[in-house]
């Protein structure tokens, strides 16, 4: 036996409930606004460093190079040491950031780098270090951007 219908079925109402958008932003207006703040003090320190580089003297180089990334200076200084442990505390406080909410942490990690920098120049340069620590920054950079948009797309 076979049930059929005979009374029309009106399509439900729509929903006072509104939907999703199909194209959502990426951060929400507080978040994007932070965003572009990080963003435009890093490019700041990334063109005072280049100022810094093509001004010239053996310190504007060495301040120069301690701006691109934290460590900078001193790998340009000769001491790779020293780098390896300025970035070992860089990703420590990306964790007691994350931990608990340590944000001046980096900075304050940069600028100790670039003081020790300055203040163990003893002449030495490495000349290669400079485009290495442009390098370093834009896999950052790149990285970042890369796990933000990786996050937002899946």
């Amino acid at each position: 036996m076979t049930a059929v219908a005979t009374e029309r079925v009106e399509p439900a109402e729509p929903s006072a409930l509104p939907l999703l958008p199909e194209e959502p932003r990426r951060a929400g207006p507080v978040t994007r606004r932070l965003l572009a703040r990080t963003a435009a003090v890093l490019a700041a320190l990334e063109v005072g460093a280049v100022a810094l580089l093509l001004a010239g003297g053996p310190t504007a180089e060495v301040v120069g190079s301690s701006m691109i990334v934290p460590g900078g200076g001193l790998l340009h200084t000769g001491r790779p040491v020293l780098f390896a442990l300025t970035a070992a505390l860089v990703v420590l406080c990306i964790v007691l950031w994350w931990a608990m909410s340590l944000a001046w942490g980096i900075p304050a990690v940069w600028l100790v780098s670039g003081i020790a920098a300055v203040a163990l120049d003893d002449g030495t340069r490495w000349g290669w270090a400079v485009p290495v620590d442009f390098a370093i920054a834009a896999t950052c950079i790149g990285a970042a951007a890369w796990s933000f948009e990786r996050r937002f797309r899946t």
